[in-house]
């Protein structure tokens, strides 16, 4: 590689992870200046709001020298936080935050596709089921002693009802709910005894409307992040698919969509047990993550806390991150089916980028990765 590319390069990544100090930043702002009046960042990333970028770091190694005017590049490259791909690497790159908010749009443009957002149904005992999205705020329903409301902000919310005479009353035993979020959605739960769900796309959670007896148990598909309400005689246990995941007052992702290679467990505070077909369990401390595989291997090892829980932040943290890992994620959120043509390359990938951006605008980030897509209604196809 041209020893001037790679220095570029080395200055770049150093600004991304805020380690340049302010030598490196001057170096980097020349830099800038001098492959624009070449015309060379426009064939390296043509999106990248270079003109940003450069008062950015002039801005922050509080430099003196005048910074000439550059174009400004299109909308969406701010709003997606003037994220870019070195194209060299493979590599996505970070800015710290996006300019200004994006436009929430109802309808996309043709052939693209809108992002996730709120959408998610209720299954009451007996089978009954509320679109969440098109219900009207307030309550919607009463199970047994409790009141479900959606609250102002789109949450589902559990509550002692006034009367307690609805269906699942009292003498009628234990009855369960489930909430279950579409491809493409997500949605917001606060369980009867206070522990708050998010709950990411395609995922679902089933529960009890009051939590009796000597456990607090839910089951969970797909994805899920908890902030479980502290019962010391009365723990929170959560099952998934071939784990189960033991909780005293904690905070944690689990991650057990079946096209993943395990079921991960991600601590962030307090401590949990996972325990796979019922053998001896490990305990996992803040930080750290449990994987479990069909052939119960239990490996835990430190985890990317941040980036693991970036979804129930609004971003996609593609740290690391394979093609196959980013494009099923993407199928996720954006409901669409991928269709790989040809023979890919392995590549990796480092960076985030805002969830609320359409498809077309993420894609086309993902594609100065020397990666093609076409969008064919639902279908994602990817090309050399």
């Amino acid at each position: 590689m041209d020893p001037s590319k790679a220095r570029f390069r080395y200055l770049l990544q150093q600004y991304a992870e805020r380690q340049a100090g302010a030598e490196e930043l001057q170096e980097l702002a020349a830099l800038l200046e001098e492959n624009w009046e070449r015309q060379e960042l426009g064939r390296l990333a043509p999106h990248v709001d270079w003109a940003k970028m450069l008062r950015d770091i002039v801005a922050e190694g509080n430099m003196s020298a005048p910074v000439r005017s550059l174009p400004v590049w299109r909308r969406w490259v701010a709003a997606a936080a003037v994220v870019f791909c070195l194209v060299a690497g493979g590599y996505l790159w970070r800015h710290a935050r996006r300019s200004e908010p994006v436009t929430q749009q109802t309808h996309p443009a043709p052939g693209d596709v809108l992002p996730g957002g709120n959408k998610a149904i209720l299954t009451l005992a007996g089978g009954r089921q509320i679109i969440l999205d098109s219900a009207h705020q307030g309550s919607v329903a009463v199970q047994g002693t409790m009141q479900i409301v959606k609250t102002d902000s789109g949450k589902l919310v559990y509550s002692a009802s006034p009367s307690g005479t609805g269906q699942g009353s009292a003498g009628e035993g234990v009855v369960y709910n489930t909430l279950s979020t579409p491809r493409g959605g997500q949605y917001q739960l606060t369980l009867p005894d206070g522990t708050h769900v998010w709950l990411n796309a395609a995922s679902s959670i089933t529960y009890p409307t009051a939590f009796v007896g000597e456990e607090r148990k839910v089951t969970i598909t797909g994805e899920a992040y908890l902030e479980v309400t502290q019962h010391a005689r009365q723990p929170f246990i959560a099952e998934v698919a071939e784990a189960m995941i033991e909780v005293l007052g904690t905070s944690f992702n689990i991650n057990a969509y079946p096209d993943e290679a395990s079921i991960n467990t991600t601590l962030l505070e307090g401590r949990v047990k996972v325990i796979a077909d019922k053998r001896k369990g490990v305990l996992l401390g803040p930080g750290q993550q449990a994987q479990v595989t069909a052939t119960d291997d239990k490996i835990v090892e430190p985890a990317d806390v941040a980036a693991i829980v970036a979804w129930k932040n609004g971003l996609f943290d593609f740290t690391k991150a394979d093609l196959p890992t980013v494009l099923r994620q993407l199928a996720r959120w954006y409901d669409v089916d991928v269709v790989y043509k040809g023979v890919i390359q392995p590549r990796q990938f480092w960076g985030k980028i805002q969830r609320d951006l359409n498809l077309s605008e993420v894609l086309a980030i993902l594609q100065q990765a020397n990666v093609h897509f076409t969008i064919d209604g639902k279908k994602l196809l990817v090309t050399p």
